[in-house]
């Protein structure tokens, strides 16, 4: 399923250099001519969108005008979407943002560019086509999350520093840049539990997901091995579907029973399961290549709910047969955007094909990446997997 992209994300860190944060003018295309200069004007109502000139801002405010006071009070919401526990969040959020620094300097700093699970954090590398050797943190011990953990109490998950606090992890650690994926979808299946006993009954054992749109996380794939730490005693299995997929990956799959390692030598990660680290469930994933509406009558199982991360559902009219499979399946489905405006925006173009009212309505994912993206048009407040809703 096509995702919401940012496009200026494959331009090399020299050119952020240059050419400073990338914002472009938002009224480029709204009949005012080529643009002067760089965006560096805002709204003066809600300071969301960028132009080039007062002109632009003009021709541009027939559009902007039905959401400026929207925008608004979702810049006014800024300082609690910003606000993250990380020792290492300020770099990563606004300095990446204003373009002080970029992610593979940040990477570079921590010696992690280019190595392990990291290598997808940024476009320096080409993607993984298939299978290799499993990647691990390159951190130690005490930075990550690379043996088994005891059990969660019900109310333990709320946020990044309980899950930190659990995995007894530094708030130095960086692992959030990554595990912001496995987490969000564990998140996603704890508000559909606590909707819905039908669910709860259902997945006791086992659960099946229906994953949409993968893309940067196809090369991270080991890091849903958390999920056995997160959802033990249980088989979850994952159908990744997507054009993200590469045609030599469609249809293979890869079984996790054992998390990443650490680069301690002595570490209990580096032993056998026989006689070391004991999982306690099993995590599955397979990969299909194609839209999920084509697909979908080649997967082996129904799903138990369906996920769509970043999904930009009133950005691309792709989308739409997709829902209707959706809608009809009477899944439970939790979608999630970069953005507030985004993920409003989403939920207002599928509520009017929808016999009930969303399941859950827009809200912050205390789970989302501590990342800001250097290249986002707006200046809403925006990171991966940042809002989500859900339907049924």
């Amino acid at each position: 399923m096509p995702r919401e992209t940012h496009e200026g994300s494959v331009q090399c860190r020299q050119e952020m250099e240059v050419h400073g944060t990338g914002r472009s003018c938002c009224g480029k295309y709204a009949g005012a001519g080529p643009c002067v200069g760089p965006a560096v004007l805002r709204c003066g109502s809600c300071g969301a969108p960028n132009y080039c000139s007062l002109d632009h801002q003009m021709a541009h405010w027939r559009d902007h005008r039905q959401e400026c006071s929207r925008m608004a009070e979702q810049m006014m919401r800024a300082g609690a979407v910003h606000d993250f526990p990380f020792s290492f969040a300020e770099d990563t959020t606004q300095l990446v943002d204003v373009g002080a620094i970029t992610v593979c300097s940040f990477l570079e700093n921590c010696d992690l560019h280019l190595k392990g699970l990291w290598k997808a954090q940024c476009d320096c590398a080409s993607s993984v086509e298939e299978f290799a050797t499993p990647s691990d943190w390159q951190l130690p011990s005490r930075m990550c999350p690379c043996t088994d953990a005891c059990q969660l109490s019900e109310s333990h998950m709320m946020d990044w520093a309980s899950y930190y606090s659990w995995r007894s992890l530094p708030l130095e650690s960086p692992v959030a840049l990554i595990l912001h994926w496995p987490l969000t979808l564990y998140h996603a299946f704890c508000l559909i539990w606590k909707h819905s006993s039908t669910f709860r009954a259902n997945v006791e054992r086992a659960c099946v997901i229906h994953y949409l749109g993968p893309e940067k996380e196809l090369d991270m794939l080991e890091a849903f091995s958390e999920l056995l730490a997160l959802l033990p005693h249980r088989h979850v299995h994952i159908d990744m579907i997507g054009p993200g997929v590469s045609a030599s990956r469609d249809g293979k799959a890869l079984d996790l029973n054992e998390y990443p390692k650490c680069l301690d030598e002595d570490c209990l990660c580096k032993t056998s399961r026989g006689s070391g680290v004991k999982v306690r469930g099993r995590v599955t994933i397979k990969l299909w290549r194609g839209l999920y509406h084509e697909r979908y009558s080649e997967l082996e199982t129904s799903p138990h709910f369906i996920f769509a991360p970043n999904a930009g559902l009133a950005a691309f009219p792709s989308w739409q047969p997709t829902l209707r499979l959706i809608l009809s399946s009477k899944v439970p489905a939790i979608f999630t955007d970069y953005c507030e405006e985004a993920a409003d925006l989403a939920l207002r173009s599928v509520s009017p094909a929808c016999s009930s009212p969303p399941t859950h309505n827009v809200q912050l994912n205390p789970f989302r990446q501590p990342l800001c993206p250097r290249d986002k048009q707006l200046n809403l407040p925006t990171y991966s997997n940042c809002f989500l809703f859900g339907i049924n």
